[in-house]
């Protein structure tokens, strides 16, 4: 019948209607729309972890979208180097030289690589929308990157920066005057990023402090004074309060790296002298005490270690081997993550919830591998 009009339907948003003109039916029988979900089209839907836009598995995100566990690399590129990375929630940022010193950022949600700074930089740390790295000039600057909205903010001269929350703790110079002299030492400098103002904080005096590190209202260092001995000792600082509280004394032999999270500070220490090899220490800030996580064992000993709520990731050197281990802390349970490489292959580990990321040599240059427990 010349008077019959062909119509199909469509879905328009969650409603279906009749459309004019051949074409594929949308709608279910009973009229519902319910667009099926497409794996691999690059677009986060229903019943989706991820979608990287393909449906290879091995890069973090399988082939029904769902996120991946066990190991797998992360960013492998044979051009270049990776290094320096760290992770929170599902992306990870880091330090490429593909084309110069550049910070870079990948979500395991999309499997999008994103440029984001433009010079010669490096040591990035994330905490939610909030990427922080230096630049390496004539003088260090410390920035901060908003993801969301792509702005880029000075916040002070310095290296070695970290990020919690609002606050952004670095390695900056302090200048003081002795006699006639003037001498300039590093110190930690904090940065509110609510308030936009900064200062030096503790009791720094004549010393030098190694990398510090923030956990919520708490920063901890290390401190190097000649005065008391030529020892190099851990502190931690209470934002809220002011107050600065030494952790270490005799026989600690401490080196530059202390880490805080939660009620736990962790430090490398040399105080063994039958092995010479490095350890890691902790302190709980609620009992007092004081406890040898990882013994090295050898002359190499410990390198390279992260804390995160009660694990403690460490790189183990023992001669040829060379091993990313993970300490389960209350049950002192040790679970080797990777195969035995060449010396120093796994660098700058960063963990975030299940997800551990690091810089790995076993393919001839840096790569980013990931391990999801």
């Amino acid at each position: 019948d010349n008077d019959c009009e062909i119509t199909h339907l469509e879905c328009i948003g969650e409603t279906c209607a009749e459309i004019a003109g051949v074409g594929p039916d949308q709608c279910s029988d009973n009229l519902d729309c319910e667009i099926p979900t497409i794996c691999s089209n690059g677009i986060l839907e229903s019943g989706e972890d991820c979608d990287d836009g393909n449906t290879a598995n091995g890069d973090g995100c399988d082939s029904d979208c769902n996120f991946e566990t066990g190991l797998f690399p992360f960013i492998e590129r044979s051009d270049s180097n990776q290094a320096e990375p760290a992770i929170y929630g599902t992306k990870v940022v880091w330090n490429d030289m593909r084309n110069g010193n550049k910070i870079y950022m990948k979500d395991l949600v999309n499997g999008q690589e994103v440029q984001l700074s433009d010079v010669y930089s490096g040591d990035p740390r994330i905490y939610g929308n909030i990427v922080v790295w230096e630049e390496t000039g004539f003088t260090d600057y410390i920035y901060a990157y908003n993801l969301d909205t792509g702005i880029k903010t000075q916040l002070g001269t310095g290296i070695n920066p970290d990020i919690w929350g609002d606050k952004v703790v670095w390695r900056s110079t302090y200048g003081y005057v002795v006699g006639s002299i003037r001498y300039v030492t590093p110190r930690t400098r904090l940065y509110d990023l609510s308030t936009g103002t900064s200062e030096f904080i503790g009791n720094g005096g004549i010393g030098w402090e190694g990398e510090p590190d923030i956990y919520e209202n708490k920063v901890t260092y290390t401190r190097y004074v000649p005065a008391e001995g030529y020892r190099t000792d851990v502190y931690v600082y209470d934002i809220n309060t002011g107050q600065e509280t030494k952790l270490t004394a005799p026989p600690a032999s401490i080196g530059d790296i202390s880490l805080i999270y939660g009620n736990k500070v962790v430090w490398e220490d040399y105080r063994a002298p039958e092995d010479g090899a490095k350890d890691i220490y902790m302190y709980d800030l609620n009992t007092g005490y004081e406890t040898m996580l990882a013994n090295g064992y050898s002359y190499n000993g410990i390198s390279n270690f992260e804390l995160y709520g009660n694990k403690l990731l460490y790189q183990f050197l023992g001669g040829s081997i060379d091993t990313l281990q993970l300490l389960d802390i209350p049950t002192g349970q040790v679970t080797q993550l990777t195969e035995v490489y060449d010396i120093y292959a796994e660098l700058n580990p960063s963990m975030w919830d299940n997800r551990i990321v690091w810089s790995d040599y076993r393919n001839g240059n840096r790569d980013i591998y990931m391990y999801v427990l």
